[in-house]
Parts: structure tokens; C-alpha cells; sequence
């Protein structure tokens, strides 16, 4: 090998050395470091979000004596799926204020739209009695203690028998289809 070849192979050699070095050693460290600065970032904001979290439960509970009797109304809203005694003893305390006859039925869900089963239960109301009697009841209903909407609404007159004589003229009969959400436990 001559003079020249080795000056250019020296410094050639180190060159590849170093870019080696700095490819097999320096940059994976330099990786790793920067990941676990992300790791220890995230972490150190998830902790300030689980404190914040922790706080806001300490003040929640410090507080629930007044938050209790919203709570209790609130829980009240809702009725109970194996027996909804009371959400039919308030249609039927309803209808005999306004004088008006009231059938109540456990219906399925009318819309098919695959609503939980388990937080809604759909009735099936049907009255009969005066047309204004009946919309106040559907406003009384509405207006209940329980979380309700009213899904779909006929109304109809009674249709004459032939031993009967002519119902009075506001007389009607409605068709209610109510959902009510349920009481989960």
C-alpha cells in the first residue's frame, strides 16, 4: 500500500467508526431518553388529573348532605321494572281527578329502535273522556314526578253501538304510548 491509500483509508476507517458509533450506541440512548421524557410528562399529568379527580370527589362528599334531598327527588323520577305500582297509582290518581276512565298496559317498545330493555319501560294508556279532560291529562302526565315522554298519541270517538245512545259530542278515546325510565340498581 502506498502513502496515499493509507492517509485516505485512516481517516476513512475512523469515519465509518464514528457513524457507527453514533448509529449503534448514541442514537438509540438518545431515543430512549426521549421517550421516557414523554412517559414521565404523561405520567406527571395523569397524577395532576387523578388529584384534580380525587379533589373534586373530597368536595362532592364534604357537600352531599346538600346535594342529598336533589338526589332523593331525582331518584324518585324513575320506576321500578318488576313493579311499577306507583307510576300507575299516579296515572290513576290523574284520571280520577279529571273524571276520565283509564286502562294501563306493559307494552314493548313500539319503535324497534334496540333502546336498553333494562332503562326504559314503554305503557300503553288508554282513556276515555272528555277531550279537554284528556289533554289536561296528558299535560299532568307530562308534567309528573317521573322521566317521561309521550311517544305517540290517538285520539278517536267512541264508536256508537247500536243498544247505546249517542255518546256526548266531546267525549273521546285516547291511545297513549308512554315511555318511563327505569330504576337501575
Amino acid at each position: 500500500m502506498d502513502i496515499k491509500t493509507k492517509i485516505y483509508t485512516a481517516p476513512a476507517l475512523f469515519s465509518i467508526a464514528s457513524l457507527a458509533l453514533i448509529a449503534f450506541l448514541i442514537y438509540p440512548n438518545f431515543r430512549d431518553i426521549k421517550n421516557s421524557s414523554l412517559q414521565i410528562i404523561s405520567n406527571k399529568k395523569e397524577s395532576a388529573f387523578i388529584y384534580a379527580q380525587n379533589e373534586e370527589l373530597n368536595r362532592f362528599k364534604n357537600n352531599l348532605h346538600d346535594y342529598k334531598v336533589n338526589l332523593d327527588k331525582s331518584d324518585n323520577s324513575f320506576i321500578y321494572t318488576e313493579n311499577p305500582v306507583d307510576f300507575i297509582r299516579f296515572l290513576e290518581k290523574i284520571s280520577s281527578e279529571l273524571g276520565i276512565r283509564m286502562d294501563v298496559a306493559i307494552t314493548a317498545n313500539p319503535q324497534n329502535k334496540g333502546q336498553n330493555k333494562s332503562s326504559v319501560s314503554f305503557f300503553q294508556i288508554t282513556t276515555n273522556g272528555d277531550f279537554h279532560d284528556t289533554l289536561e291529562f296528558s299535560k299532568k302526565m307530562e308534567r309528573g314526578p317521573y322521566l317521561l315522554g309521550i311517544i305517540s298519541v290517538s285520539l278517536k270517538k267512541p264508536i256508537k253501538n247500536s243498544a247505546e245512545i249517542q255518546p256526548p259530542p266531546n267525549i273521546v278515546e285516547s291511545n297513549f304510548i308512554v315511555s318511563v325510565q327505569n330504576k337501575t340498581l
